[in-house]
């Protein structure tokens, strides 16, 4: 008898029994891995990774810009400036927006003052103004003001129409089109469950609503800042404090395009509940950090071939992510660090995020000692010397 016919004598049918169960427990263990394999290799055929470990993978550093123009603003009584939240450059017709102090701030390419919007509760008077955006083919740009309503203005600061918003409340604003703006949600609850969506002037309501609240792990905790829409030619991106992650609006929807993992940085479970149940929603980054967790992603956007995430740690640290090879993931510290800007707090984060430039803001405290006694000071930015004073207005810095 051969030994393939004394194989199959020795194998009974309870062992071929014993063997398929033992094939088929293997089989539904791993079946979630085989299909997320499978799931990636599908949705993403050209092997580029979606989600992102927040480590850097090179040495080197990318070269995205560096200064090329500095622009101070000027100083008046009228024209006194807090700490920028935004600014909008429309050089074509020698425009420089600026959002400081819950108002727009109207200058000249050259940073002469020339306006500013009124506060009050008067016609053509605004009370918060948290967001804005340019429509500069009609020279007009719209403003959220409380987040219950947008404001139109003209060039010179007037107000031409306002919109009321009912139950879908506004955090930052993105033109889209003469009839169209994106808005972001400042209130994802469940009676409005959405991050985002397209409100219509003519219709006069949200028309879409984008990126459920299952895409946060705590969708009611989140911080108030700008740039979450940004746009490079045609694409436009869409990026929230509390979702690790950056959209593309790709056939009428906002859809993710790549992924941040924090890996131990991440805040557990135990801490978001916690603080949800005490009530300390508005201690909730404080509570993280202190704990040496993360828990915001301050802004997220495209720019010159790389993903851009800046995380809500001490060092307000960036990472830039190479698009064409999202293995190379860089790290050199804050935003600033990678444009050759002085490491100080106000410019931890651009104030404007354009397909060729971004605009940073310089506040002046920021370069005084606290026991300083001189009022003036000279700074380097890039290869050019500034001379500022304490009480000055901040000053933009452009590169590119």
């Amino acid at each position: 008898m051969n030994a393939k016919n004394q194989f199959k004598q020795k194998l009974s049918p309870r062992l071929c029994v014993s063997a398929v169960k033992k094939l088929f427990k293997t089989i539904i263990h791993f079946y979630p891995a085989i299909v997320f394999l499978l799931a990636i290799s599908c949705n993403n055929p050209s092997g580029q990774l979606d989600i992102i470990p927040l480590e850097p993978t090179q040495n080197e550093k990318p070269a995205p810009g560096k200064p090329t123009q500095i622009i101070k603003l000027e100083t008046t009584p009228e024209s006194q400036l807090g700490y920028i939240d935004k600014t909008a450059f429309d050089t074509e017709y020698n425009r420089i927006f600026v959002l400081s102090d819950f108002t727009v701030f109207i200058f000249d390419n050259n940073g002469k003052f020339i306006s500013k919007l009124k506060k009050g509760r008067g016609p053509g008077e605004v009370s918060m103004i948290i967001a804005f955006s340019l429509n500069k083919q009609k020279q007009l740009f719209y403003a959220l003001d409380n987040s219950n309503r947008i404001c139109v203005f003209d060039y010179s600061g007037k107000m031409q129409n306002d919109y009321q918003l009912d139950g879908f409340y506004g955090k930052d604003i993105q033109v889209i089109d003469d009839n169209n703006v994106f808005l972001l949600n400042i209130k994802v609850f469940d009676c409005e469950p959405y991050f985002a969506g397209i409100y219509n002037f003519e219709k006069k309501q949200i028309i879409q609503r984008f990126i459920p609240r299952e895409e946060s792990p705590y969708p009611e905790l989140m911080m108030i800042v700008n740039n979450s829409f940004t746009s490079v030619n045609e694409r436009k991106f869409f990026s929230t404090t509390n979702i690790f992650g950056l959209f593309e609006f790709k056939e009428g929807d906002f859809q993710k395009v790549i992924s941040y993992d924090l890996g131990n940085r991440k805040v557990p479970e135990s801490l978001i509940q916690k603080t949800m149940e005490s009530g300390r929603r508005a201690r909730f980054g404080e509570e993280a950090q202190k704990n040496n967790y993360v828990p915001y992603l301050l802004n997220s956007f495209y720019h010159k071939g790389h993903f851009w995430a800046i995380i809500d740690d001490e060092e307000r640290s960036c990472y830039a992510i190479s698009e064409k090879n999202r293995n190379k993931v860089y790290l050199r510290g804050p935003v600033s660090s990678y444009f050759n800007l002085p490491n100080v707090y106000s410019f931890g984060l651009p104030k404007e995020i354009n397909q060729d430039y971004l605009v940073f803001a310089g506040h002046p405290t920021d370069f005084f000692d606290e026991n300083t006694t001189s009022e003036k000071t000279t700074i380097e930015i890039g290869n050019q010397k500034l001379e500022i004073e304490l009480g000055e207005n901040p000053f933009l810095v452009v590169v590119e």
